[in-house]
């Protein structure tokens, strides 16, 4: 449910009687650009309308709330009188509250199922707010909070997600956790590029560089940077990802890399330090014709480099298969291809020979080739593949038209 102004208060109603006590997910929205009048008067008529009223009695049903503004008397919503407790409510976003609530003091109503918090777009966010920080599993912040110091507050958090524009110089100092944390398994970090027109800035190193998390799954960097013809190109290394990766001590079982430039030797030489892997996830950037270098991953070098048929599994060969615990991959091929190379690694990795016990199987592929020109008739050998039992989609062209 949205709510987007006061009016319909009898829909409104109408809807809480017909679901009765069930779970509601909300949004809530202010918006006092609409109105000129003083703000005091405005939140009042809004707090006293029926549609308002009908809504926060109802909110032992909330489940999952969104709440936007751009003022700090707006978060009233969320303490007495207007309402006294939410005992369902386990995600909570808070949106659009920037700097104009400096100082603001979290002072919510207890939320004693609250999981989820939201927080990418409020700022700023302290440790000594007053949210249950031991109960969140899931967080979402962005690079200008003190992350690791929020992370340590959080003791049983397992997904946590950061949103960085890596050209913001932000002038946190990123202090080390003084911990691991335990628990965590799920790290992602959304490149969002606003200021593209700066140098790349350092906060995705130094950020890695404070973190420890040895119960680590999952590792996601994530370039969801503006619409892809204007899409802004970061970079990672081959550095920044091992000693991350290291630090952490962890094992990781999957990864995603999308949009981002890295070099295939880079990728390469970091995935023969994590044989662990069972699942990757790798995109190429968009070619933009403003990038003076860009770094494409998925070479054909890159393609042949995961086919199991040339290497050696001898321990002492430099030569190792890569990922050898690989059973599920998803590329985006947007620069080069060779169709015979590419059929060729997929078939190498689904007819593992019996005798290779320690190389595994895959059981999920999908490949999109982003190219103007791609042969088809070299990709045929892998409907044999799909038909013996491989979950296999390939799609072809800039409009990704399903092949297999």
């Amino acid at each position: 449910m949205q709510m987007v102004t006061c009016h319909g208060s009898k829909t409104v109603q109408l809807f809480l009687e017909r679901s009765k006590e069930m779970p509601l997910t909300l949004e809530i929205r202010f918006d006092h650009r609409v109105d000129h009048r003083d703000q005091d008067l405005r939140l009042q008529e809004i707090l006293d309308h029926p549609a308002f009223l009908a809504i926060t009695d109802q909110a032992h049903r909330w489940a999952s709330l969104v709440l936007s503004s751009e003022n700090a008397e707006d978060l009233c919503v969320l303490r007495p009188p207007i309402i006294s407790c939410c005992p369902e409510l386990k995600t909570l976003e808070l949106a659009r509250f920037w700097d104009s609530i400096e100082g603001v003091v979290l002072d919510f109503v207890p939320m004693p199922k609250l999981t989820s918090f939201h927080g990418e777009y409020f700022q700023p966010l302290q440790s000594t707010h007053s949210l249950p920080w031991h109960q969140l599993t899931r967080l979402k912040l962005n690079a200008t909070h003190d992350v690791p110091q929020l992370i340590e507050l959080c003791e049983n958090l397992l997904d946590l997600s950061i949103q960085i524009d890596p050209h913001w110089e932000i002038d946190v100092t990123y202090r080390p956790m003084s911990t691991p944390h335990q628990n965590l398994e799920r790290l992602c970090l959304c490149l969002l590029s606003t200021e593209p027109e700066e140098p790349e800035s350092d906060t995705v190193k130094r950020l890695l560089e404070s973190f420890y998390f040895p119960q680590l799954i999952e590792f996601e960097i994530i370039n969801e940077s503006c619409e892809p013809h204007e899409q802004v190109l970061d970079h990672c290394t081959f550095d920044t990802l091992t000693n991350f990766v290291n630090a952490c001590s962890c094992a990781l079982a999957h990864l995603a890399l999308c949009d981002i430039c890295i070099s295939d030797s880079d990728l390469i030489a970091f995935l023969r330090n994590v044989p662990s892997l069972t699942s990757v996830a790798i995109k190429d950037p968009h070619d933009t014709s403003a990038a003076t270098s860009v770094s494409y991953p998925l070479s054909i070098v890159f393609i042949n480099s995961l086919g199991v048929t040339t290497q050696s599994t001898d321990p002492d060969s430099s030569d190792l298969i890569l990922l050898p615990n690989l059973r599920s991959v998803f590329l985006v091929i947007r620069k080069e291809c060779d169709e015979m190379k590419l059929v060729e690694m997929i078939s190498s990795r689904w007819n593992v020979d019996e005798e290779e016990e320690d190389i595994a199987c895959l059981d999920w592929v999908t490949i999109r080739i982003q190219m103007p020109a791609v042969d088809l008739e070299k990709l045929e050998p892998l409907k044999d593949l799909k038909a013996e039992g491989l979950d296999l989609v390939i799609t072809i062209g800039m409009q990704d038209v399903d092949f297999i």
